[in-house]
């Protein structure tokens, strides 16, 4: 009975105290943080691309102009997955030499 009692003191205490359970929340790793980085400017570039085919739509442009702003996006959009996964390989990079510093 005075275990039970103690532990729900206890826990009374850290829910209520100003440093309480916050204290105890973990940072999210650097791989984390990178992948929700990514994740923003892959929808950034995604909705850009979509507003500049909808200007497109609207405009009456050459064909040509419109095959060269297609293949520009494409660039555009295997540019930055290569630059993500080379960020991504370079946080790894990292890791790996924490760890066999340890």
């Amino acid at each position: 009975m005075r275990r039970v009692l103690l532990t729900l003191g206890i826990g009374w205490g850290l829910l209520l105290s100003p440093a309480g359970l916050g204290a105890f929340q973990v940072q999210p790793s650097a791989m984390q943080q990178l992948k929700t980085r990514q994740k923003t400017e892959r929808r950034a570039l995604k909705s850009m691309q979509a507003a500049q085919k909808q200007s497109m739509r609207r405009t009456n442009i050459p064909r040509t102009q419109r095959i060269e702003l297609k293949h520009q996006m494409a660039r555009e959009r295997r540019q930055l997955k290569e630059k993500q996964r080379d960020d991504r390989e370079t946080i790894k990079d990292q890791v790996r030499m924490m760890k066999a510093r340890r």
